[in-house]
């Protein structure tokens, strides 16, 4: 199994000490800054803190979702960075009011104008990189009990002191996404013709042609039926 561990710090601190193990476990690669060509993995593993060197990881995790070795819950330093630390206070605010609503919205506007104080620390962001999670490993009790609600099923696994131990631990975290991913894409590929088309479609998928329904002009089975589909169309 080819894995890519994205860490801006390959051979410092707890990452550093893991590394050389999980290399033991599966073929690695190190990615310790923004490549300039595709980085191909069966599995991509992101180290994700709140630190702006952990930018070009979080760019990457969002672009390519994968097991996330998230070493903080709050991420708010890390989402700033690479919205408003780039010049872009109104991607920063939509960040915010995503995450926390008009709260959100207030917080990001009291940070860009730097009365933020410690409001960040109040207002976790970390949506993005939750949603993009495959499957979630941490080294911190804290973050795995808040994790748990979030992930929706998804695996979520506690990274022992041990290197050894957690190198292990990380591994069949990884096995078991990239199985996972190949049961979804059997699933898929069964739920298509011979000539490749789907069999049927998603609510995504119908959502469009949904939305251009008149319901009054409907007959009254299919209107219901509609409506039991897609509640904001009544």
């Amino acid at each position: 199994m080819r894995l890519a561990l994205w860490t801006p710090r390959p051979r410092s601190g707890w990452v550093g000490a893991l590394a050389p193990r999980l290399a033991r476990e599966a073929s690695l690669e190190l990615v310790d800054e923004d490549p300039t060509a595709p980085v191909v993995a069966d599995v991509h593993l992101y180290d994700v803190a709140d630190d702006a060197t952990h930018g070009f990881v979080y760019r990457a995790l969002r672009h390519e979702p994968g097991v996330v070795v998230l070493q903080d819950w709050n991420l708010h330093r890390l989402v700033h960075s690479e919205t408003a630390g780039r010049g872009d206070g109104e991607a920063y605010r939509r960040e915010a009011r995503r995450a926390h609503g008009e709260t959100g919205t207030f917080v990001a506007e009291q940070v860009l104008a730097g009365r933020g104080g410690a409001l960040p620390a109040l207002t976790p962001l970390n949506d993005r990189v939750l949603e993009a999670s495959l499957g979630l490993a941490t080294p911190s009790r804290d973050v795995r009990a808040r994790a748990t609600a979030r992930l929706g099923g998804r695996p979520l696994v506690f990274l022992p002191p041990d290197a050894d131990d957690a190198a292990r631990a990380l591994a069949a975290l990884a096995g078991a996404v990239r199985a996972d991913g190949a049961r979804l894409r059997l699933e898929a590929e069964a739920d298509r013709g011979p000539d490749g088309t789907p069999l049927g479609l998603a609510l995504d998928e119908l959502r469009p042609a949904a939305t251009a329904l008149s319901l009054p002009r409907l007959p009254p089975g299919v209107r219901i039926l509609v409506a039991g589909l897609f509640p904001e169309r009544r």
